[in-house]
């Protein structure tokens, strides 16, 4: 009986087992568009508050309102807790729902045009059998999981040199147009940024 209860205990120690959600932004209305068409800035601002991006156009202002629900899990399994390191079976998944809506406002400040965008789905998953056999893309969500970008307004001017000089050209920050969540960093404008 004893062994038996080292046994189960031994098993216990090797398993190991993390999830971890992320919420960014508030859920967005599904009947906006029907709702707040030809409507006016004031009304928008009423229905959704601030804008998560801000960009000036041609005529007016483009806006952006975001919503990402993010889960991670990943399981693993190792002899590490029997002092062991030479042995690690380990899976993970990453899913995630999202909700980005962009709003066209003229110089009248009267809504134009409403794009929906949503995605639902697998954004990674890996597996790996340590140190011998690793399978899968890596698993990473940083670029997912950045706090939303009203939150980086005031500190953009602490940035780097390099980077605090380009903030007025970055997407989101000015006048060049909106970028959405999980673009990668060296594309478009902020290639200048990179090391």
């Amino acid at each position: 009986m004893l062994a038996r209860l080292t046994l189960w205990g031994c098993l216990v120690a090797m398993l190991g087992c993390s999830q971890s959600y992320h919420f960014l932004g508030e859920a967005l209305p599904k009947d906006l568009d029907q709702r707040l068409s030809g409507g006016t800035l004031s009304e928008l601002l009423e229905t959704l508050g601030p804008p998560h991006r801000l960009s000036s156009t041609f005529d007016g202002y483009v806006m952006a309102w975001e919503y990402w629900q993010i889960e991670e899990v990943g399981i693993g399994v190792g002899l590490s807790a029997l002092g062991i390191d030479a042995l690690q079976l380990d899976w993970g998944d990453a899913s995630v729902d999202s909700d980005f809506i962009l709003v066209f406002v003229d110089g009248r400040h009267r809504i134009t045009d409403i794009t929906r965008s949503s995605w639902a789905g697998d954004i990674s998953d890996a597996a790996s059998l340590m140190p011998f056999v690793g399978a899968g893309q890596f698993m990473d969500v940083d670029d997912l999981t950045e706090p939303l970008p009203q939150h980086n307004w005031g500190a953009s001017m602490l940035l780097p040199l390099r980077e605090s000089q380009n903030n007025g050209l970055r997407p989101g920050m000015g006048d060049t147009g909106i970028e959405q969540r999980g673009t990668p960093a060296g594309v478009g404008q902020r290639s200048l940024e990179l090391d």
